[in-house]
């Protein structure tokens, strides 16, 4: 329920980086690693200097190599 919440945000305000980062979330919690990376770098590229995007950094790097 929660990611379609965060899918619809996205559809409705695509420039609203907290719906990407809490759908990142949401995907990670469920497995779906490959598709939450993508998410995880589309908001890095909107909100390079935050916290999150240091958390995300992280994230990337540590699972990428799966998704290749």
């Amino acid at each position: 329920l929660a990611g379609a919440l965060y899918r619809q945000c996205l559809k409705s305000h695509s420039g609203m980086v907290s719906c990407r980062a809490g759908l990142a979330a949401i995907l990670m919690y469920q497995g779906k690693r490959c598709e939450a990376l993508k998410h995880m770098r589309k908001y890095n590229r909107s909100n390079p200097g935050s916290s999150k995007a240091v958390r995300f950094n992280r994230l990337i790097e540590q699972f990428e190599p799966q998704c290749n």
